[in-house]
Parts: C-alpha cells; structure tokens; sequence
C-alpha cells in the first residue's frame, strides 16, 4: 500500500510541478524579449530532475535563467534579426507573383524551421554543456540535421501540441512545459549518445 501512495505522489507532484512550471515560464516570458532565456530556464530545471533527481521550481528557474542568460540572449537576437528579414521580405513579396514569391517564401520557411530545431537543440545543449557561443551554434546545427530521426519527432511533437491547444485551449495550464519536458527528453537523450 506504502508503495502505492509513493508512486501516487511521486505522479502528482511531478504534474504539479509541471503546472508551476508552465506558469512561472509564462510569466517569464511577458517581457517578450525574455522567451528563450526563460526557455533555457525551463529546460535547465528538466536537466536537473532527470540527472540529479532535484524538484524544486522556483529557485532554480531563476538560477538557471541566470547562468544561461548571456548565451539565450544571442539566440533571441538570431531570432529577432530573423524575424526582421522575414517580415520585410513577406511585405515585398505582396508585390510579386509566380516563381520568385514562390522561392522566397520556401526559403523563409526552410530557414524558420531549421532555426526551431536548432533553437531545441541548443537550449539543451547550453544546459546541459559549457561551452562557447560558435560551438554552441555549429553542434546544434550538425545535431539538427544529423540526427534526422530525432529531429522529425521534434517536428512531430511541436505540431501535436500546438494542434491540441488549438482544439483545447484549457491544456494551455500545461502545454508549455509538457512540449518542453517532452523536446528536452528527446534532445538530451539525443546528445547524449552522440557525445
């Protein structure tokens, strides 16, 4: 019986957790400009419930926000410099048609979707290693297209969520963390054998 209540705490504590979590990464994330040092936050606290068993939250949320803040801050720069071109060539292409719209907006998409996987794969990567920004960028890059099983599930993963919080906006209380603790465990057990 013992056994049970261990086993029914040890699930419900691990789904609170992931509620906090969720929430806390929110609020994190409302400055905008703060999403992938929260993100790195976030996947930091799953590196440190599944190597050293820790489940506390709070405290080291914002440790780790710290300690990868430098690091997460040039990837939200890739991204916003990203973002920028994006924007600006989709406002130039509502003047073209046929081939060359065409062309552009494949590659934009291709380039978007390649930063996704990569932004994953570094986020676990800069957790879990200390390592240098350029190493940091060229492993997730190698890792994103090396390891293309793993990469398709990310993909794979991504879709589902954002699909069933489509459908079901109330697992917005846990989407995040769930699609993170799901994205770290994949990418982390991915690293890990190509160490």
């Amino acid at each position: 019986m013992k056994v049970q209540y261990g086993k029914f705490f040890t699930i419900t504590e691990r789904i609170s957790n992931l509620f906090f979590l969720n929430l806390l990464w929110i609020v994190a994330c409302l400055p905008i400009i703060t999403i992938i040092p929260s993100t790195a936050a976030m996947f930091g606290v799953f590196r440190e419930w599944v190597t050293k068993k820790e489940t506390s939250i709070f405290r080291l949320f914002f440790q780790k926000f710290k300690e990868n803040f430098k690091q997460s801050m040039v990837l939200e720069l890739a991204w916003l410099f990203y973002l920028g071109i994006a924007y600006a060539n989709l406002s130039i292409l509502d003047n073209f048609n046929g081939m060359f719209r065409t062309v552009i907006l494949s590659i934009l998409i291709t380039i978007g979707i390649l930063l996704v996987i990569m932004s994953i794969y570094m986020v676990t990567i800069m957790v879990h290693f200390n390592i240098s920004i350029p190493t940091l960028w060229k492993n997730s890059f190698l890792l994103s297209l090396t390891c293309f099983p793993s990469t398709l599930i990310v993909i794979l993963i991504v879709c589902l969520m954002a699909a069933i919080t489509y459908f079901l906006p109330i697992v917005l209380t846990f989407a995040f963390s769930v699609t993170a603790y799901l994205l770290f465990l994949l990418c982390f057990r991915t690293i890990r054998i190509s160490d």
